[in-house]
């Protein structure tokens, strides 16, 4: 049902990263396992990812780049999510726009501050905030991760975050889990009991689920 609403609504979504990008400024960008534009990156290190992320820009002539809804991503071979091949949590559930720091984050919608936390391990989202939307009477969430510490400054929950305002920025690797910065946007249908967090990868064994309750984001996106 949340995705037909979505859908329904996407002409009157803000989009999440302002109106100074146009749809020329994105550029997709694929971490897919087996994809051959990784070839000669090794983007299971911060500095392979970071060169290929930037150099992916460049080379598109672009100021953003996105993709990874759903994707089986070779990223998590030598991170944390890697346990064992049959437990693997590497199919991403969210969309990622990869941006300049300090790049500001906006509401798509009215929401409310559902929860916010500093997921500071290695590799996860940094500084992280979960918004509670309602449309046509059905509540979904949207959560921001790898944002600027100071995005949770003064933030309190239940507090009203107005559709188009400017409620984040994007964080720096030392303040967004280690990672080049960009926004990880993830809806969730039901949080399950989480706060300030919730799964951004799944096993494939999951992802069936997961991917059911995480929609795609890419109506908040603008590209």
């Amino acid at each position: 049902m949340i995705i037909e609403i979505l859908n329904k609504n996407k002409s009157s979504f803000y989009p999440v990263l302002g109106k100074t990008f146009s749809k020329a400024d994105f550029c997709p960008l694929a971490l897919g396992v087996g994809k051959s534009e990784l070839l000669g990156h090794d983007v299971t290190t911060f500095e392979g990812l970071d060169t290929y992320v930037k150099s992916t820009i460049k080379n598109q002539n672009a100021r953003v780049a996105y993709g990874g809804y759903g994707e089986h991503r070779a990223v998590y071979t030598a991170s944390q999510y890697l346990e064992n091949e049959a437990d693997a949590r590497n199919i991403h559930l969210g969309i990622d726009l990869w941006a300049a720091a300090e790049t500001p984050v906006f509401a798509p919608l009215d929401g409310i501050v559902h929860s916010f936390r500093y997921n500071d391990k290695p590799l996860d989202y940094g500084a992280t905030i979960i918004l509670q939307h309602e449309l046509e009477g059905v509540i979904f969430y949207a959560l921001y991760g790898h944002l600027s510490l100071k995005s949770l400054e003064k933030r309190q929950k239940n507090e009203l975050i107005l559709r188009g305002s400017p409620f984040a920025t994007l964080g720096k690797p030392n303040e967004n889990g280690g990672w080049s910065p960009h926004l990880h946007l993830q809806l969730i249908t039901d949080l399950m009991g989480w706060e300030g967090d919730f799964p951004g990868v799944a096993t494939q064994r999951e992802a069936d689920f997961y991917l059911k309750n995480c929609p795609s984001g890419e109506v908040f996106c603008g590209y």
